[in-house]
Order: C-alpha cells, then sequence, then structure tokens
C-alpha cells in the first residue's frame, strides 16, 4: 500500500527538506509540493491525497484555515501540521480545524513518520514535545464531528445525516471515521456510548 502524500509550506528549502525525509520512505508517494494554501486546495481537489502536510503560517491563508477548507472539499484527506510554533493555542486551534496529527519542526526526523503512519492508519498524533501541555485529541472533536456523532447515535443513517446537515454523504462517512480514530472506536455501538457519556443524546 502506498500513501499520497501533500505537502504545504511556504518556506522553499524547509520544503525540500521534508520531501526528501518523506520520499526515503516506499511507503509514501508526495503527489504535490505547495507554497500557498490557493494552490494546495487545486492540487488537494485535482489529486485527492491521503495526507496533507500543512504549515500553519501560509502567505495566503493560515494553515487553520486550509485545514477548515480540506475538511469540507477533501474530506477523505487527512491533516498533519508541521510547525515551528508548540505553544498549546496553535495545536489546540489545529486539531479543533480538523487536523489529526502535529509535529514541531524541531522534532527529529522519524517523528514525522511515525506520525505519517499513524494517522493515516485513523489514528491521531502529537509530539512529545507538547503532548503534555494540550489535551489530548482524542478528547477534542470539532462541532461538525459531534454534530454527526450525535446523528449517528440518534440511528440516522448516512443518507439522513448528510440530508439534516447538508453534507454530501461520503463527507459523513469520512468525519465518522476520522472520530472512530480519534476515539479508538471501531463500532457504531461505541460511539452511541460515546455520545451519552458526553451527554450529546439522553440514555
Amino acid at each position: 500500500m502506498v500513501w499520497t502524500v501533500m505537502l504545504v509550506d511556504d518556506h522553499a528549502l524547509l520544503r525540500a527538506g521534508t520531501h526528501a525525509m518523506i520520499d526515503q520512505d516506499e511507503r509514501f508517494e508526495i503527489v504535490s509540493d505547495c507554497a500557498d494554501g490557493a494552490s494546495a486546495l487545486a492540487a488537494a481537489r485535482s489529486h485527492r491525497p491521503d495526507l496533507a502536510v500543512v504549515d500553519l503560517g501560509l502567505p495566503d491563508m493560515s494553515g487553520v484555515e486550509l485545514i477548515e477548507a480540506l475538511v469540507r472539499e477533501v474530506p477523505e484527506c487527512r491533516t498533519v501540521v508541521l510547525s515551528q510554533h508548540c505553544e498549546p493555542g496553535f495545536v489546540e486551534r489545529a486539531l479543533d480545524a480538523g487536523a489529526s496529527g502535529y509535529v514541531v519542526k524541531g522534532d527529529p526526523p522519524e517523528v514525522l513518520s511515525r506520525c505519517l503512519l499513524e494517522v493515516v492508519g485513523g489514528g491521531s498524533f502529537l509530539s512529545s514535545s507538547i503532548a503534555s501541555r494540550v489535551m489530548r485529541p482524542t478528547a477534542r472533536l470539532s462541532l461538525r464531528e459531534r454534530e454527526v456523532v450525535t446523528l449517528i447515535a440518534e440511528g440516522m443513517s448516512s443518507r439522513e445525516i448528510s440530508d439534516e446537515l447538508g453534507i454530501a454523504p461520503r463527507t459523513v462517512d469520512a468525519h465518522r471515521g476520522r472520530v472512530m480514530g480519534k476515539l479508538g472506536i471501531h463500532k457504531i455501538t461505541g460511539l452511541v456510548r460515546y455520545a451519552i457519556r458526553e451527554g450529546l443524546i439522553s440514555a
């Protein structure tokens, strides 16, 4: 299995270094290499990559805005942030936007490799340099993810949820998969128990 990757970073030298590092792993293929958010969105629509590795500081939009756009337009693409920022506020905003992983640029190269493998497998990943300073991503669902969980727990099908929220059925399925990865849940019954425990629905 070879997973496709899109890189988004406005620093050409850093982008080239990340490109070279990921290229060494035969499990990944870089299909797009972008310096700004607009070109990244165009490339994502065209290539439909499995993963996007995104910097937070882009010249035309923030990395958080790009992540939100990717969740809306290419929901099957999971996002990893690779940033110099390690402050909890930056990390939490990225996770709230829909990122599944966060790696700091000062981390060793193998940390990014572990992150990519974890995220593409449906999980979440925070580098150890920031994990103790922010809430675990398993505790952080976006507003849309919470809406999807609630409707699933109420017994609605993907088609019914797509009609209710005005999104495509495949987007519903992508949200469900992302939530289950974040929470480490593998069955719908587990989502129902989570929704009851969190007060999203009544028992």
